[in-house]
């Protein structure tokens, strides 16, 4: 069975020779778009939730193929909305992985002005993605991505404009890189995805398109960006867990505050990712350091962006237990919050639930703003026994009637 390089590898080695054939009912067409399927790991993107495309042409065939991956909730088509996506350049030079937007959706919309428009919305997630920084550790950058086409069409240059990051495998060094490497760099630029789907609020890009066009102004992204990229937040010192301390009392006397709870949840949403990616690059160190659990760095995964918030943790890293001497999952929820080390964070009663559940196997790092670019943090390990808890809601459902 075909992997993902050796996939990748036969699209850029035979392209260029198999265009002088017929397109219709060619075997290497029919091959690569069933191959796919098994490329694109199930477990990496689940079938439920995503659908694995590849496209080289209707009826005859394209300058640029192409394999995409849509997340089914938010778009099915190259033409609109936002995607993952393998470009392939038209001279078989390489291919480039791209977080990628749909431009014929702008064409439409906005015609001769489409490029401007497009490009703003670029820019406003170059600004607001955590995961996105000229600092990233697996090399996507925001630069103009080329895609060689010789003859002028509006696919390959909607492409080109429709992309927000990209990372570029040359064909003259690809031997040298590996599956594993190709594999960490899509689940990468997952997470970037799955963080901007998080950031859309509502899950409606037409919708979030039309707000960033109309009420965001350019150079304040083109500000916000440099400054990003100046500040790139840092995990700081580990302290000691506070001790002494007590739920604050609450005076019965309420003040009526109104919130913009679409700006909340954004704000929210991009420090909490922005903590988790943190502890997930400490974790992935750590284990790289220890030679009991070097070999087993691929099994940390940042499940929180892979499976979802219902887990009731944010991390599966791993451990070595020493009474068994075996390599063991450890259960990490990342709290983080913009008040100080002494400021009370929430857990949910499924985040409860599951540390009474996991004991010694789960732990809670605590996130707290030192300044504008360093977190510091402390660890609760089998923090169940451990905490104190204030119950602040409650789940309710209307009474019944008894007359």
């Amino acid at each position: 069975m075909a992997n993902l390089h050796s996939y990748l590898k036969k699209v850029l080695e035979e392209y260029g020779s198999e265009k002088n054939k017929s397109f219709g009912g060619n075997k290497f067409v029919k091959d690569i778009k069933t191959d796919v399927e098994d490329v694109i790991p199930n477990n990496l993107f689940p079938r439920d939730e995503y659908k694995i495309k590849f496209a080289c042409g209707q009826g005859r065939w394209a300058d640029v193929p192409w394999v995409a991956v849509f997340y089914k909730d938010l778009s099915t088509s190259a033409q609109e909305g936002y995607y993952i996506v393998y470009l392939f350049r038209a001279d078989g030079t390489g291919v480039y992985l791209s977080l990628n937007q749909g431009y014929k959706h702008f064409k439409k919309l906005f015609k001769s002005k489409a490029k401007e428009k497009i490009e703003k919305v670029s820019k406003y997630w170059r600004a607001h993605l955590n995961f996105l920084s000229n600092k990233n550790d697996h090399g996507f950058i925001v630069d103009p991505i080329d895609l060689k086409h010789k003859k002028k069409s509006d696919l390959p240059e909607g492409y080109q404009l429709g992309n927000i990051c990209s990372k570029f495998y040359s064909m003259d060094k690809f031997s040298s890189i590996s599956n594993k490497e190709l594999l960490k760099d899509l689940e990468y630029l997952k997470m970037m995805f799955t963080e901007l789907r998080g950031l859309m609020s509502p899950n409606n890009f037409k919708y979030f398109n039309n707000k960033i066009l109309d009420s965001v102004l350019t150079e304040d992204l083109e500000v916000r960006i440099i400054k990003k990229n100046l500040s790139i937040s840092k995990l700081g010192e580990q302290v000691s867990i506070p001790t002494g301390l007590s739920f604050s009392e609450t005076k019965s006397n309420p003040k009526i505050v109104k919130k913009d709870y679409i700006k909340e949840l954004k704000r929210n949403t991009e420090q909490g990712m922005e903590a988790e990616r943190l502890v997930l690059n400490l974790e992935i160190e750590r284990a790289k350091r220890d030679s009991k659990l070097q070999q087993n760095v691929d099994d940390i995964q940042h499940v929180a962006l892979n499976e979802g918030d219902g887990l009731g943790y944010d991390i599966k890293s791993i451990y070595f237990d020493e009474v068994t001497n075996e390599v063991k999952p450890l259960y990490i929820e990342v709290k983080s919050t913009i008040g100080g080390i002494n400021s009370p964070f929430y857990l949910s009663a499924n985040e409860k639930r599951v540390a009474k559940e996991k004991g010694k196997e789960y732990s809670i790092y605590r996130l707290f703003r030192r300044d504008d670019v360093n977190f510091d943090y402390y660890v609760i390990n089998d923090p169940y026994e451990k905490l104190e808890y204030e119950p602040i809601q409650y789940r309710v459902i209307p009474k019944s009637d008894d007359t």
